[in-house]
């Protein structure tokens, strides 16, 4: 059968239709951001409307770097942890750097894996890779080499306390508990069941945080729901808060904050990416102050970068591992009152 004219134009009015839905559909793949590399969920992060969010009240920035940067020997710096004397923990490309308080350099441990996450406790130092925990001695002598989780494992985050070891795992979107001197799982209550610690989070991108306080209670992030959770020894949450948004208060975009850590007084800070951005908050999460604003570090790039990780030392400063300038930077606690101007920044 000929088609006439009618037909021939109504089947390219369809297959341009059919063209229009098409194109539409590829727009909106490309431009949703499910991994929250993007952080706003658009990718759109550098246009001006984005310039004009990193703006605030110059007022709330209590703090300043008491010392140059300091540079930072890695392709990949990833991980950053303090022990009790002061001295620093930065691991990455497949060695842990220890450094002085200072930045002095005093020794550099080469490893067999690239490690994801540090934490320290007394001299023992537990090294993550993406499946398994490796505990170490300070000068580097491996001690233990925990069974590996499975293989969508992504340990992204550690944290110890005087019985525990927690192991943040973003990939499962779980938090296991291990006994840190046996290296076994432990769970909830005493069960001896299997399967993970707590359970339950939103983790859209690989970052999810644990960090103990002077308690030896668990501090956890919920990324994708913006929340910070105050836990009990067994995982029970006895505080939560937190909410998305751009204002200074708010965390903004997917999957923040990024990183947390615990000041002496048992103030929270927190790492927000994309909209870079160090605060303090009260444990029951009002704004105390800024620590440093989105112009205080370079902008991340659109798509896979490493997020930067934070870090309290017993003096009460607070170190930021700027993971896109390679540099460890530390901010200290401003001591003569800033007057108040409105000015933003």
């Amino acid at each position: 059968m000929t088609d006439t004219p009618d037909h021939k134009i109504k089947n390219i009015l369809i297959t341009l239709v059919l063209l229009g839905v098409v194109g539409v559909a590829i727009w909106a793949a490309l431009s949703i951001d499910p991994m929250g590399d993007r952080g706003a969920g658009t990718g759109r992060d550098h246009d001006e409307s984005f310039q004009k969010l990193k703006k605030f009240d110059l007022a709330l920035v209590k703090w300043s770097e008491n010392l140059p940067a300091i540079p930072v020997e890695m392709d990949s710096p990833v991980a950053l942890a303090i022990f009790d004397n002061g001295n620093i923990c930065i691991g990455g490309d497949k060695a842990i750097a220890i450094l002085a308080p200072d930045g002095r350099k005093i020794r550099r441990i080469d490893l067999k894996f690239s490690p994801q996450a540090l934490t320290v406790s007394g001299d023992t130092i537990f090294a993550a890779a993406r499946d398994t925990v490796t505990v170490l001695t300070a000068d580097g002598q491996e001690k233990a080499q925990w069974a590996p989780l499975n293989n969508k494992a992504d340990i992204v985050s550690l944290a110890a306390s005087q019985e525990y070891v927690y192991v943040s795992d973003a990939g499962n979107r779980v938090i296991m508990r291990y006994d840190r001197k046996t290296g076994k799982r432990t769970y909830k209550n005493g069960r001896t069941d299997s399967g993970a610690f707590m359970s339950g989070f939103n983790v859209p991108s690989p970052h999810m945080d644990v960090a103990i306080n002077q308690e030896g209670e668990l501090l956890t992030v919920d990324p994708g729901r913006s929340k910070v959770q105050l836990r009990d020894t067994e995982g029970d949450v006895l505080k939560s808060w937190g909410a998305a948004g751009s204002g200074i208060t708010e965390f903004y975009g997917c999957c923040n904050p990024a990183a947390i850590a615990v000041l002496g007084d048992g103030s929270i800070v927190t790492y927000e990416k994309t909209l870079q951005r160090v605060k303090v908050y009260s444990l029951q999460g009002e704004l105390i102050n800024v620590v440093a604003g989105p112009n205080d570090f370079t902008d991340q790039p659109v798509g896979k970068f490493i997020v930067p990780d934070i870090a309290v030392d017993p003096t009460g400063r607070v170190l930021v591992l700027d993971t896109t300038r390679k540099t460890l930077r530390t901010f200290k606690r401003k001591i003569a009152p800033q007057p108040t101007t409105g000015a933003s920044r």
